[in-house]
């Protein structure tokens, strides 16, 4: 997995999973929601980091007493034309206070990273095919053109 984060091109330390992976302690580990809810009251602290993912359809007020357990929230984009996930990180961050990290996921491109910053998204997670249709200069440039964007990074 490849990440866009401050304008660079990163491999973080996680990993999407389909279960908690009890023995791997060296990654966090990104649970969709469904499964987190369901481990936790089994999980203990001995997994390490955790995420989880979420689609646009996610109630957010069931997710605010898991804030403190949570390092990170990876928000599925669907659609390049859905703007739903934008909206999502903006009520994590300003309504809900959410203090970790927010990435993007899915269908998002180069011209919509601005508005992720603006709306408080951390990360966006590319593919390969995506960097090569837009290579992280093409990030890069979309945050260059928007001047009052750069100070949020």
């Amino acid at each position: 997995m490849k990440l866009i984060k401050n304008g660079e091109l990163s491999e973080p330390a996680w990993i999407f999973c389909d279960n908690i992976d009890h023995d791997r302690h060296d990654v966090g580990q990104i649970l969709p929601y469904r499964v987190f809810l369901e481990n936790r009251v089994r999980r203990t602290n001995t997994i390490g980091l955790v995420g989880i993912q979420i689609d646009v359809d996610t109630e957010l007020e069931d997710i605010i007493a898991y804030f403190d357990q949570l390092h990170l929230i990876v928000i599925e984009f669907a659609s390049f034309v859905d703007g739903r996930g934008f909206s999502i990180a903006g009520r994590l961050r300003q309504s809900l206070n959410y203090a970790g990290e927010i990435w993007a996921n899915g269908n998002l491109f180069a011209d919509q990273y601005p508005l992720a910053v603006q709306c408080g998204i951390d990360g966006v997670v590319v593919d390969e095919q995506l960097l090569q249709r837009q290579p992280v200069e093409h990030w890069r440039q979309a945050i260059d053109m928007h001047p009052a964007f750069r100070s949020l990074m």
